[in-house]
């Protein structure tokens, strides 16, 4: 399975340089969708917690917004993949949005 959250192996971040995103084509788009789907999956049926995926393609929602795409875009795009929240629906745009903005703020905050 391809990772979309090491950026030096990431295919969405140009020249290894933080900030700096490729355009993703719709497959791209897709693949990642489907990245993530599959990442949420436990062996036995159970769930990743969603801050854990969303960490480890943190680039993913990165480069698909820079795109365009809206949370709820995202989050429907996630459902059609696969990925939903605990009650089988697409996950909530205000936990995508705010688990993704922690996510976020974790990645630009200095270890200490």
């Amino acid at each position: 399975m391809q990772g979309f959250a090491e950026v030096e192996a990431s295919p969405y971040v140009k020249d290894n340089v933080t900030g700096v995103v490729w355009v993703l084509t719709n497959k791209q788009i897709e693949a990642g969708a489907k990245a993530i789907a599959e990442d949420m999956m436990l062996p036995g049926g159970g769930r990743k917690k969603l801050a854990r995926v969303v960490s480890d393609h943190l680039d993913w929602f990165d480069a698909v917004e820079a795109r365009g795409l809206t949370w709820g875009d995202m989050s429907r795009l996630l459902l059609a993949a696969g990925a939903h929240g605990s009650d089988g629906r697409a996950i909530p745009v205000g936990t995508l949005s705010s688990t993704v903005w922690r996510k976020r703020s974790d990645a630009a905050s200095p270890i200490s």
